[in-house]
């Protein structure tokens, strides 16, 4: 599981850097007694949360590496906003290690002027692609316990995010659509966004459960063994609905030995299944993939759409719940879509003069009056709005 972020900010500033130090923490699971492995994905794993902590846009470790940090046993390389890491504490429970540091880091090249808006996102049910090594073990419905145990962790430790479910049924989206960033389709993305009044969606597909290895196929072999090793590879794409981009498209991927019998069925949603070797292997992927989720939207402008225009004011389809408050301004959206010479059609998202200020908000919804009511009548149902100041 992963572990809340520390939000403990020390404000300890150096005078030459005016560095500001956070404290995090981080975990990872020890396998095959391979504690240094582990301590190096810890630690990494806690300099994205403090980077996460610090409203921070770095998705990678490893994207932008710009400097080096040595500890004792292991070199890790970060971004160049990231200036000294401190290891405080390191403590093991079990087969699981965790590092709390200190990083010193420079907000300036880490805030972004969306960072307090929570943008919300629709998770799907994720697709299980290989049917024929799920079967091993009983783990079909592995998709649907993966995505709720996102959604879980997402409601409780995310910072930009604020997550609804669609889980009750596997997502019929093609990932072909999507073979270049500023493409966008105009089809599901778009389609479930508006129908759950959110604004990203995240789709993923599971693409390997393989085994590195052959199980047992008599019971008198099950003694005389070591566990397999399992592979869980997760492909996701993030998509925002409104402007139909994709903001994020990766590939996770680990291992774990598989310490069930061969003809057990397993039960993915038993404390036995997520305390295993292969269990804490798959909810670290989900915990990078968390990550990396936030930090992908901590710079990701909060938008919303119009649902209801009255006299003079409108009603937008985000609140309280994305961190919408009372005197916050929005401005108005025009969508302007283009076929581009890859034959694909393109789409931008132009802001317009018309601007509009919360005068009330509510868990799920906001009202919002327009600065000059001569441009009311230019405003309609489904248009978009874009948080663009507050108080």
């Amino acid at each position: 599981m992963r572990n809340k972020l520390l939000a403990c900010l020390l404000l300890l500033f150096s005078a030459p850097s005016l560095g500001i130090w956070y404290e995090a923490e981080g975990r990872a699971a020890i396998y095959s007694g391979d504690v240094a492995s582990a301590r190096e994905r810890a630690t990494q794993q806690a300099i994205q949360n403090a980077l996460v902590l610090a409203g921070g846009t770095v998705t990678s470790l490893q994207e932008v590496a710009a400097g080096k940090i040595v500890n004792d046993q292991f070199e890790i390389r970060t971004a160049g906003t990231v200036r000294d890491v401190r290891v405080l504490s390191e403590r093991r429970s079990g087969d699981t290690l965790f590092i709390t540091i200190h990083a010193d880091l420079f907000p300036q090249q880490l805030q972004c002027q969306n960072g307090r808006s929570r943008k919300s996102l629709l998770l799907t049910r994720f697709k299980v692609n290989d049917r024929i090594n799920a079967r091993t073990g009983n783990i079909d419905e592995i998709g649907l316990h993966t995505s709720q145990w996102l959604y879980d962790h997402l409601r409780a430790e995310s910072l930009h995010s604020y997550p609804k479910r669609w889980l009750n049924e596997i997502s019929t989206f093609n990932p072909s659509l999507y073979n270049n960033r500023s493409v966008v389709s105009p089809l599901l993305p778009l389609v479930v966004t508006e129908k759950t009044n959110t604004q990203l969606v995240l789709f993923a597909e599971i693409r390997d459960l393989s085994f590195n290895g052959d199980l047992p196929v008599r019971k008198w072999q099950q003694w005389l063994y070591s566990p397999p090793e399992r592979n869980f590879e997760l492909m996701v794409y993030l998509i925002d609905g409104i402007s139909g981009e994709l903001t994020l498209e990766r590939s996770y991927r680990s291992k774990a030995p598989w310490e069930f019998k061969a003809e057990e069925a397993v039960a993915l949603g038993s404390r036995q299944f997520w305390e295993s070797a292969y269990g804490n292997a798959v909810s670290d992927v989900m915990s990078q993939l968390l990550t990396d989720i936030d930090t992908t939207l901590s710079c990701t402008p909060g938008r919303g759409r119009i649902t209801h225009v009255r006299n003079d004011a409108v009603e937008v389809d985000i609140g309280v719940s994305n961190g919408i408050r009372v005197g916050d301004r929005l401005t108005l959206l025009h969508r302007a879509a283009h076929d581009g010479q890859d034959n694909q059609q393109h789409v931008r998202l132009l802001p317009t003069t018309v601007q509009l200020r919360i005068t009330e908000s509510y868990q799920n919804r906001a009202v919002a009056r327009v600065t000059d009511p001569a441009l009311l009548s230019g405003v309609q149902i489904h248009d978009l709005v874009e948080l663009t100041g507050t108080l």
